[in-house]
């Protein structure tokens, strides 16, 4: 695995510093579950027609969802990571996900659901669903 790195951060709206979701060189597992999006539609009769119109708003809507286990040294520092995680809910601000050489950066993205999903001692598997509507890629070097 040397030279592979895989990181998930979240910079809330107005903060200076990103938060580290997911760190593969410090020992976390990251599974991404999902990502996409999907043209939001107008669904517009029109008169006589079968079928109504379906025109692009030009609005896009998706979802970025991962899972992410993390250990700690001890089982309260673990139960007070999740509520850090939970705080949150509702935040909106900039995903990245940087994947080797590429960056994928979700702008304008929103913590939509933040669950416990795996409990095993100093273990926590937390799963984490953001809202997307913007998504760009960068390659380093390219």
């Amino acid at each position: 695995m040397a030279g592979i790195i895989d990181q998930l951060l979240w910079t809330p709206a107005g903060a200076s510093a990103a938060l580290t979701l997911a760190d593969l060189s410090a020992g976390d597992v990251l599974k991404v579950e999902q990502i996409g999006g999907k043209s939001l539609l107008d669904n517009v009769p029109l008169a006589f027609a079968a079928n109504p119109a379906l025109l692009p708003r030009g609005n896009v809507s998706g979802a970025f969802v991962c899972s992410v286990g993390t250990s700690h040294d001890t089982r309260q520092d673990a139960v007070s990571y999740f509520a850090s995680q939970y705080a949150l809910l509702n935040g909106q601000g900039t995903l990245v996900w940087i994947v080797d050489a590429a960056t994928l950066t979700m702008t304008l993205a929103t913590v939509a659901d933040i669950t416990a999903s795996q409990i095993e001692g100093t273990r926590w598997g937390i799963r984490y669903t953001f809202t997307i509507t913007a998504l760009s890629c960068a390659i380093s070097g390219e």
